[in-house]
């Protein structure tokens, strides 16, 4: 008995194996993409918004945040506070 594996066990194994699938970073965005379109955001094509492009928002790649959009957000949603306050 010791050492032995159950014979359902042994064959939910083997079919988790076959199910099994390399997680990517593109399936994780394509994943993020429909959720946050189906949330109601747009969803623009990366090469639209790749620096030097019209719609860019950010100099360069290493630009974490853009930085317009969020001195917009941060407009709309504290009008109160003052403009060199929100900077």
């Amino acid at each position: 008995m010791e050492g032995e594996q159950h014979p359902k066990a042994t064959s939910a194994n083997a079919a988790l194996v076959g199910l099994a699938m390399t997680l990517t970073e593109a399936i994780v965005e394509e994943a993020a993409l429909g959720w946050f379109q189906e949330l109601g955001y747009a969803v623009l094509p990366c090469p639209q918004l790749a620096p030097g492009e019209p719609a860019a928002e950010r100099d360069s790649f290493a630009d974490v945040v853009q930085v317009g959009p969020l001195r917009q957000a941060i407009g709309r949603l504290n009008p109160t506070i003052p403009k060199g306050a929100r900077e």
